[in-house]
């Protein structure tokens, strides 16, 4: 079974089958028709992809009056909930890189207590709002907190 009967667990739309162009020309141009993923990550994703499905339409899928644009609407707001997912994600991974900065004000070194330091403020992303992690610095020169990612300004 290919990986897209694998993604509709029991079965395959008769639209569908041996179909590569079945699926969005979107999801072959990001590379997720081509390898970005590793053969066991695939699996794993396929069977979140099914389990999505399942949990919304039920073990029988979509009912036959199911129109392609209502099942279009699902794809993307469980897309745009995968993408907050991972950007929250990785976000947190990437704040425990920061275990040192400079004070913007005087430059002398703050240092970050990364077990006490649980802040987050909402950042807006393509796919909706996420908390974004972000390290908290406090310099004993000037006794003040400081946020090294508010003095940075490219993306």
């Amino acid at each position: 079974m290919n990986s897209l009967g694998r993604a509709w667990g029991r079965r395959i739309p008769p639209s569908f089958k041996g179909c590569r162009n079945a699926l969005p020309v979107g999801f072959w141009l990001a590379g997720l028709g081509s390898g970005i993923l590793g053969s066991e990550v695939r699996l794993k994703f396929d069977e979140l992809v099914a389990l999505l499905a399942e949990e919304r339409y039920g073990p029988d899928g979509p009912p036959i009056n199911t129109t392609f644009a209502e099942m279009e609407r699902f794809g993307h707001l469980a897309g745009r909930m995968l993408g907050r997912s991972i950007d929250e994600h990785l976000t947190h991974d990437h704040a425990e890189y920061f275990h040192e900065a400079s004070c913007p004000t005087c430059a002398a070194s703050g240092e970050s207590d990364a077990a006490e330091n649980k802040n987050t403020r909402p950042l807006q992303t393509v796919d909706g709002t996420i908390p974004l992690a972000e390290p908290a610095f406090h310099c004993p020169t000037c006794d003040r907190d400081f946020f090294p990612s508010a003095n940075r300004t490219r993306d």
